[in-house]
């Protein structure tokens, strides 16, 4: 591949972890909305749906961003492999150090236990 061919999968690759971004924040801003609003009036069952549907598509959507973002690291690095020019301020080891698609994924997963420690404050509150 040439170095247009990896920056154009790096591209899209980035296009698709940012539409995952933007998926689970979703998922997980209407999870606590309606943790918030009907919360208490659910049944046990009714919770046991709701989280395991939304632990698989927020863990799904999860993983996808960690993908696609490890995907456009590794095209961006093959890039200035192939075009040294391209990323003179950056060396090719660095770009495909892959701390920032680890520290996205561990926002994400906090994200999501925050929400589902919201739905267990809301179930239970404390007694006052």
């Amino acid at each position: 591949m040439t170095a247009a061919e990896w920056m154009e999968l790096y591209t899209s690759s980035s296009a698709n972890g940012l539409t995952a971004q933007a998926t689970l924040l979703t998922l997980v801003s209407g999870y606590t909305v309606v943790a918030y609003v009907a919360g208490k009036k659910l049944t046990t069952l009714q919770i046991s749906l709701a989280n395991l549907v939304y632990i698989g598509g927020s863990t799904s959507t999860l993983v996808s961003n960690y993908v696609s973002v490890l995907e456009a690291l590794n095209a961006k690095a093959q890039a200035a492999a192939l075009e040294p020019n391209l990323y003179s301020w950056i060396t090719a080891g660095q770009m495909s150090f892959s701390a920032p698609a680890f520290l996205v994924a561990l926002l994400n997963a906090l994200f999501i236990a925050a929400s589902l420690l919201f739905m267990w404050q809301v179930r239970h509150p404390k007694a006052e």
